[in-house]
């Protein structure tokens, strides 16, 4: 099979992010994330990597397909994604505010059962707070991907260790 190591399985296609959210939010785990799931696995893809959504929603999609109660691939999740400055109502995204938060989000989805923590917006990151997501995860045994589209992000993550890129 084929592996898919960026996937959302919370979005479906909709062209507006803000309807989207509002809307279906609330059928995310029951009927939105499933429904991705299995479309990845009839298409081929045996294992794939989602690698942001709201994190007790995607962690019980994972367990539900692991225990065959519903059809997917072996699923790899980040749950939400550890940010700074991106918006504090997005469902899959915590904000970090220092490196004491830092550490605590970052255990608080391993604690829920993430297999990657994923990080955004890392130029806005402090100093102290991308190590210190990064030395929490490795500590715990998870790898660190950092959504980079720019230099200074790429080269914050190269400093810190990040494992992998995405974008």
């Amino acid at each position: 099979g084929l592996w898919d190591l960026h996937v959302h399985l919370m979005y479906a296609g909709h062209p507006n992010p803000r309807y989207w959210f509002d809307t279906y939010t609330p059928q995310f785990e029951r009927v939105i994330m499933p429904a991705a799931a299995e479309q990845l696995l009839m298409a081929g893809v045996t294992a794939a990597r989602d690698l942001a959504a709201p994190l007790t929603q995607i962690v019980a999609v994972k367990r539900r397909i692991a225990s065959g109660d519903i059809p997917g691939p072996t699923l790899f999740v980040a749950g939400a994604a550890v940010a700074k400055g991106g918006n504090p109502n997005a469902v899959q995204t915590w904000n970090v505010s220092g490196p004491a938060d830092a550490r605590a989000k970052t255990n608080a989805l391993i604690d829920a059962g993430v297999d990657w923590v994923k990080i955004i917006n890392a130029a806005q990151l402090t100093p102290d707070e991308m190590p210190a997501i990064h030395g929490e995860a490795h500590a715990r045994g998870r790898k660190v991907a950092a959504h980079a589209f720019r230099e200074d992000e790429i080269r914050l993550g190269l400093l810190a260790g990040v494992d992998d890129f995405q974008h």
